[in-house]
């Protein structure tokens, strides 16, 4: 398995986190989903993702640690349901500075 190398100096911590959400195919899978469908079980996103639920629970916890995954925790211990969301807006920022990071000039040939 290829080492995940360190991004570049001047890259902005949310242009990492944006990169992050979408890589690999999986979690940018998820995320569409999650748009289309917000406030989602586990259950939901894998029967309309394909993902397989060993999938789903690694995915999950990298997503929620961008920022951009709402986790609804709703109900007591034994009846619980835990609904998924993007928080659109963080989302949004963190695209438009991807597309802005993506476009901008980095000084060599």
């Amino acid at each position: 398995m290829p080492r995940e190398r360190k991004p570049p100096k001047d890259m902005p911590d949310v242009v990492v986190h944006a990169i992050r959400a979408i890589s690999p195919h999986a979690r940018a899978e998820i995320v569409r989903f999650l748009r289309a469908h917000p406030g989602s079980t586990a259950g939901e996103i894998i029967d309309g993702t394909e993902i397989d639920r060993d999938a789903l629970k690694k995915t999950l916890p990298v997503l929620e640690e961008t920022g951009f995954l709402r986790v609804d925790i709703n109900g007591d211990r034994a009846r619980r349901t835990v609904r998924y969301s993007i928080d659109e807006a963080s989302f949004a920022q963190a695209f438009d500075l991807l597309g802005g990071y993506l476009r901008s000039d980095t000084g060599t040939p």
